[in-house]
């Protein structure tokens, strides 16, 4: 599924998905530089049957390391939408590598045309602390 014949946007490459259960810090919890505000991206999550969904959510990109955050009630809100239980968020989708007339199509329809998915290098759960005082 998985073509690496071709060159992904520079923003999407080489990141780490962090998935956040309490919201989006301000500040990267790797490098503690601010955090970009949000833009929106294509991302591909499966099930553990191999189904896949293309869902676009907004991502919030740290310019200075490759830490990318999600928020997990986003990525949740499609899983429900699409019975995808469990699922994971596997990475990007890169459709600046498919041409414009032929975008439409599902993906994998044409063998032409490779999948341009653009994979974390890992995914980490951000989540509250859980304090036993």
């Amino acid at each position: 599924m998985l073509d690496t014949a071709f060159e992904p946007l520079p923003h999407l490459k080489q990141r780490q998905a962090i998935v956040s259960t309490v919201g989006i810090p301000q500040h990267c919890i790797l490098c503690n530089k601010h955090l970009n505000d949000p833009q929106d991206e294509r991302l591909m999550m499966i099930n553990e049957s191999g189904e896949a969904v293309v869902c676009v959510l907004p991502c919030h990109f740290c310019a200075n390391c490759p830490a990318v955050y999600l928020e997990e009630s986003a990525l949740n809100h499609v899983a429900t939408l699409f019975e995808m239980n469990p699922y994971a968020v596997v990475g990007f989708l890169d459709y600046s590598q498919i041409p414009l007339d032929k975008q439409d199509l599902p993906l994998g329809e044409d063998p032409d045309l490779p999948v341009p998915l653009v994979e974390f290098t890992s995914v980490m759960p951000l989540q509250a602390a859980q304090l036993n005082l």
